[in-house]
């Protein structure tokens, strides 16, 4: 019993992991570097991809910079 929790918490894990990049929608024709157009929105290449949200007027919040109309975290 003890074996199948842990199993079914690391596949939780594993799986909250692997979708914490979220696609965001697509609100031009250029999707932010390292992410890739997919059904009107923009879908991130894999596990490296930078955290976007989409630009809102001319200025990203704190922490971020401008790219292909979003926002990219810095790291």
């Amino acid at each position: 019993m003890k074996t199948l929790l842990l199993g079914l918490l690391l596949a939780a894990s594993l799986a909250v992991h692997a979708y914490s990049q979220l696609p965001v929608p697509l609100t031009g024709s250029l999707c932010p570097t390292g992410y890739y157009r997919n059904n009107g929105y923009c879908v991130a290449l894999n596990e490296r991809s930078k955290p976007a949200v989409p630009l809102v007027g001319t200025l990203c919040p704190t922490g971020y910079y401008r790219n292909n109309g979003y926002c990219l975290k810095n790291k």
